[in-house]
């Protein structure tokens, strides 16, 4: 999750995986071997998920910051589910590994994703966990 302790294990080379990423302006800052899962926003007044494109935008980054703001405008956070932890877990597991060989829809997905962040965020290092993107490829 997003605080200081996230810089401690890629400051000493360490794979990462964040899960329940709020995307408050920024992306997880860690090297290319670490993969993260955000929370979405869901409309509640528009009964939808907001796609990716409206949480990297700063009128939804900065309601992103407090839960009573979120709800003032009719939204609120997704906590990453039990099993999309475990997945994402697993998928780190099979990159350490070896396993882990990126499908040509897989790189297209995290294209998608790349040019959708801020020009101040570093593209192509932060990546979202492969089944939960494939999941929500429709918020792209």
């Amino acid at each position: 999750m997003n605080s200081g302790l996230s810089h401690v294990p890629y400051s000493f080379g360490q794979p990462v995986v964040m899960a329940n990423w709020t995307l408050t302006g920024t992306l997880p800052p860690f090297p290319r071997q670490g993969i993260f899962l955000p929370k979405l926003i869901y409309s509640t007044t528009g009964r939808r998920l907001l796609p990716f494109r409206d949480l990297l935008a700063p009128v939804w980054r900065d309601r992103s910051y407090r839960i009573k703001t979120l709800e003032d405008h009719g939204a609120r956070l997704v906590e990453n589910t039990a099993e999309e932890i475990d997945e994402i877990v697993h998928e780190m597991l099979d990159r350490l590994q070896g396993r882990h060989k990126p499908s040509a829809k897989e790189t297209h997905l995290q294209e998608k994703f790349a040019a959708l962040l801020p020009d101040e965020s570093p593209r192509g290092i932060s990546k979202i966990g492969t089944g939960f993107l494939k999941r929500h490829a429709s918020l792209l």
